[in-house]
């Protein structure tokens, strides 16, 4: 029979001098007495459990055992590491000259770890559970937390998986593309195009900026326009972020949109005041003489007809035309008896009339919105040879817009009357726009302007 008590130094200290203890039996095996009793508070002798390694006759010791005492003659006394006991009992002594307490000492320590540990198992194992319990409540809670969050953003916040399907939104996503009613989890954009027909447009364009954004494999900023239930139109800035696996594979993209239509409403109009003060600016100006009234507008209309030829971009052309209305700004100091004289300049007044495009350059280079502008109006006078002024720059050197305004300039000049000629008409200047294509003006944009007016 084997039996094994833990804590058995514990219950010694505390018994002191007591002959016999009482303690609980581990385990037990080979009797079913003690078989019977594991778990339970056995009275067990004292001298059976103190002291090292040995052989024990037993005799009368068993008495208050729960085995069959009459059977077993000696007990092997086998103390693990300090905190226990193994009892083995036998009828007889083993037929070997080996003393037991050499063949079993070496695996005593080892033995005693092991018990310890499947001991201490189900406790160890409360307390892994109890700590992940801890982590699952803490994840929840942090969860809960961000989604709030992201359900009281204002901005539009959508989950979809490696494939494009939607899997989680906001609110604000909700309303967006009009989800009210809609079984949309799951679904692919052309999937809730079919359900959202007269959102077909704006799915189509979701598709295709996930697409490359999943091309690219990385962030992607852009504006998307789609349209509410009434049918107006409003613009988003759209954050796109693909998430991939460690193996490479995709896992989702994270998408956040924000409405921004009310403030480009607002740029809009501020930019159409703006522009508004800026041409009258230029008209009161020309106004102080008959002979340049209308001249800032007419070359707005050819610098850009000649800028869209060649294929100048939306915000390109829009400075290009606040460039055309502001490039005689310059001239608000010229004498009006010098603009309006009707004959031949001398040549002090002929370097008063030069000072415009620098001087127009120099007063608007403090308004921040025309900073990029100003040596395009600056350089509006200079010539392809590099003859020109303020500065003598020569061919690429002067900006691109400030030669297509030197072309367009330079034919309204021709075509409008002046006090001290009359106008040349349009055969006549389209004919001086030849001649003096690669020294005063650029070829690129002489051809530019005679696909336009032949």
């Amino acid at each position: 029979c084997g039996a094994i008590f833990l804590e058995v130094q514990e219950k010694i200290a505390a018994a002191g001098n007591l002959e016999s203890i009482d303690i609980i039996l581990d385990q037990a095996i080979g009797d079913y007495g003690m078989t019977g009793h594991i778990g339970k508070i056995v009275t067990v002798p004292a001298l059976l459990l103190q002291g090292e390694a040995a052989f024990i006759e037993v005799g009368a010791l068993l008495k208050t055992m729960p085995c069959r005492q009459s059977y077993y003659t000696y007990a092997l006394r086998l103390p693990i590491d300090g905190c226990g006991v193994i009892l083995l009992l036998s009828p007889a002594l083993p037929g070997t000259d080996i003393p037991f307490s050499r063949i079993f000492q070496p695996i005593m320590s080892n033995l005693a770890k092991a018990i310890l540990l499947c001991r201490h198992n189900e406790a160890y194992t409360g307390l892994l559970l109890s700590e992940r319990k801890l982590a699952e409540e803490k994840l929840i809670e942090s969860e809960a937390r961000l989604r709030t969050l992201i359900d009281a953003l204002p901005d539009a916040i959508f989950f979809k998986d490696g494939e494009g399907r939607w899997l989680v939104t906001n609110p604000a996503a909700k309303t967006l593309f009009q989800l009210a009613g809609i079984d949309w989890r799951g679904k692919t954009e052309m999937e809730l195009a079919e359900l959202q027909p007269h959102l077909r447009e704006a799915h189509a364009a979701c598709k295709t900026s996930d697409d490359a954004v999943w091309t690219h494999g990385k962030r992607s900023d852009g504006t998307e326009v789609i349209a509410d239930e009434k049918g107006l139109d409003h613009f988003f800035e759209v954050i796109k972020v693909p998430l991939f696996k460690p193996s490479g594979e995709r896992r989702g993209l994270v998408i956040i949109g924000r409405d921004f239509t009310e403030r480009k409403k607002a740029e809009e109009k501020l930019h159409e005041l703006f522009t508004a003060a800026l041409t009258s600016l230029a008209s009161a100006i020309e106004a102080k003489s008959p002979w340049t009234k209308g001249h800032s507008e007419r070359v707005t209309e050819y610098a850009l007809k000649i800028g869209l030829e060649m294929g100048l971009s939306g915000n390109e052309l829009e400075d290009l035309r606040i460039a055309a209305i502001l490039h005689d700004i310059g001239k608000i100091g010229t004498y009006d008896e010098v603009l309006d004289k009707p004959g031949k300049l001398t040549g002090k007044e002929y370097e008063i009339v030069k000072r415009h495009p620098k001087k127009g350059a120099e007063m608007l280079f403090p308004i921040r919105q025309l900073k990029d502008i100003t040596h395009w109006i600056r350089g509006h006078h200079e010539r392809y040879d590099g003859k020109g002024y303020p500065d003598g720059l020569k061919g690429e050197e002067i900006p691109r817009e400030a030669r297509i305004l030197a072309v367009a300039d330079a034919f309204d000049s021709m075509m409008a009357e002046r006090p001290y000629r009359k106008t040349l008409g349009k055969e006549k200047a389209i004919e001086e726009l030849k001649r003096f294509s690669r020294t005063q003006f650029d070829p690129e944009v002489v051809e530019a302007f005679l696909r336009i007016f032949l």
